[in-house]
């Protein structure tokens, strides 16, 4: 996902926290800079609430062997859009080279989408024989259709993140509300899978709907249909590499099945479900991305990375150290999962914060490389781009990954680990993940200042250790005080108190930070804003000021 300038010559950030002028403590944020990152929260917030109640839906009361159904069908869904790849490459950069969503772009993604429902259903019909029964047409039907309006839908979002960002954020809550919906249909439903596959389709359709609407107005003919096919096909090369190298990481549901079996596939679908949590940070990775594509927002790369950060920590925490409630939560009829999951869903929830920090970096990469802004795309236009080595280390991941994993799940079994599919599969993507990251460092010119790595040990690493070890000490009287239930009711209570203690201490621990201290609030002020604004008319909180004097301007 990347714009114009040449390699050597990117624009380095120049500024403090949304701007940084003279040195002096001020805050001019260009282009609303800090209400759409506000608004990306609240909109992150809602589709995380529609995300915990909707795997509630799926995995607390499907059987286990429904469940590993489930997850078949998901690989469907994930092979499926490895075309639409290429279509979240290139939509949102030929949106900003043209300046308009233009409908050759948006008929040659019609064309990759059939290709991905096409893909999806040899997958399934492949696996005919093993899936046969009664679910095995709807799994074919609704995996196809959901495949193609996944795809369809990155080409019309993929032009908004270029173009308007807050309609972008508000493709995501539409989706976050029919998800929502969809519950009760399910219920109605008696909880069958067959509804929670209809319901899987729901969503894809209401975002890729609501996203062809807001995209409309930018609709453009200017550059015909030949053009726009040429550089997409041209570019086309570049992100097979890296998201569709992403999407053959499902394969692993395969592997887990042939070496554990279903129950462990179906454990592997309950982590599945809690890492939906973590889709919390792709809005405010997706809104920096579409800055640095649009030309703007160089200067605020390293607080966006620690708002992505805390984001992303924020759930690991509760994830690593209340893991009993979260899967008492999700299966109250397995209470054995709680017990063999637990060190896992740690290694796992550790492994994600890295995963977090290395999609931001690759952002940033193809943000910062315009190097396909001038002229028209050729095959050879990404040679030695940033984007081309931020897609190889998806590439250079997807290869690690799933050569480990049988290795590392053989190895698991002979140390007597259990269940040892799941630690080699949480093993390899540990690995994988920080090969891929170090390569991605290593390829972006002037990572120190632009991430500002000397000051993330301050600003993140010492306020995430303080705060895990006060979640550590709080863990067992917690723990003993309020026992994980198995009642939806009470469950649900749980999990809020577990996860905003967690928000609590952790934000405590990171105010320690000065310049965690003024985005914390800044952000706050403009969230509270916006929701006053929203419910009762009220006027605007003054801009708060949030460049830090204890950072100087990164330039």
């Amino acid at each position: 996902m990347p714009l114009g300038a040449p390699v050597a010559s990117y624009p380095a950030p120049k500024g403090g926290i949304f701007s940084y002028k003279g040195g002096a403590p001020g805050c001019g944020v260009p282009g609303g800079g800090l209400r759409v990152r506000a608004m990306a929260l609240a909109v992150s917030l809602t589709s995380l609430a529609a995300s915990v109640a909707f795997s509630v839906a799926v995995t607390r009361k499907l059987s286990l062997v429904d469940v590993g159904l489930l997850n078949v069908f998901t690989a469907a869904v994930s092979l499926g859009a490895i075309p639409s790849s290429i279509t979240s490459f290139a939509s949102p950069r030929l949106t900003a080279k043209y300046g308009s969503a233009e409908l050759g772009v948006l008929l040659t993604g019609l064309l990759l989408s059939a290709a991905g429902a096409a893909i999806s259903a040899a997958y399934l019909l492949g696996l005919s024989s093993k899936l046969a029964g009664p679910y095995f047409t709807a799994m074919l039907a609704l995996a196809t259709l959901s495949a193609l309006a996944s795809s369809l839908s990155a080409a019309t979002t993929g032009s908004l993140v270029a173009l308007d960002r807050p309609k972008m954020l508000y493709t995501v809550l539409i989706t976050s509300v029919v998800k929502l919906a969809s519950i009760y249909y399910i219920f109605e439903s008696a909880w069958s899978l067959t509804s929670v596959l209809v319901a899987s389709f729901a969503v894809s359709a209401a975002g890729l709907a609501y996203s062809a609407a807001a995209v409309s107005p930018y609709l453009s003919r200017s550059m015909g249909f030949r053009r726009p096919f040429r550089e997409f096909v041209s570019g086309s090369w570049v992100p097979l590499l890296g998201y569709a190298s992403n999407n053959l990481r499902s394969l692993d549901t395969m592997f887990i099945a042939a070496v554990g079996g279903l129950v462990d596939n179906a454990m592997w679908q309950v982590m599945y479900m809690i890492g939906k949590l973590y889709g919390f940070i792709g809005n405010l990775i997706s809104v920096s991305y579409g800055e640095l594509l649009s030309g703007e927002g160089d200067s605020r790369a390293y607080y966006d990375l620690l708002m992505v950060l805390f984001a992303a920590t924020s759930i690991s925490l509760p994830a690593i150290f209340f893991e009993p409630y979260i899967v008492e939560f999700l299966r109250p009829r397995d209470p054995y999962l709680v017990p063999e999951l637990a060190v896992p869903i740690a290694l796992w929830a550790a492994g994600n914060l890295l995963g977090a920090f290395s999609q931001y970096v690759s952002a940033v990469m193809q943000g910062l490389d315009r190097v396909d802004m001038r002229g028209e795309i050729g095959a050879r236009t990404y040679l030695g781009s940033m984007v081309l080595r931020a897609h190889s280390a998806e590439l250079l991941m997807t290869i690690l990954y799933l050569a480990l994993l049988y290795p590392l799940m053989m190895a698991a079994e002979r140390l007597s680990a259990q269940p040892y599919a799941i630690y080699g599969a949480v093993l390899a993507g540990m690995f994988a993940s920080a090969a891929s990251t170090a390569y991605r460092i290593r390829g972006l010119r002037g990572a120190s200042r632009i991430l500002g790595i000397r000051e993330l040990p301050v600003d993140y690493a010492l306020p995430t250790a303080v705060a895990a070890a006060a979640l550590y000490a709080l863990r067992a009287p917690l723990l003993e005080a309020m026992a994980p239930t198995a009642s939806a009711i009470r469950g649900v209570l749980e999990l809020a108190a577990v996860f905003a203690a967690s928000a609590a201490v952790y934000a405590a621990a990171a105010a320690a930070s000065p310049r965690m201290r003024r985005l914390i609030i800044a952000v706050a002020r403009r969230t509270l804003s916006a929701l006053r604004r929203w419910v009762g008319g009220s006027p605007a909180m003054p801009r708060p000021s949030i460049a830090s004097s204890a950072r100087p301007p990164l330039s």
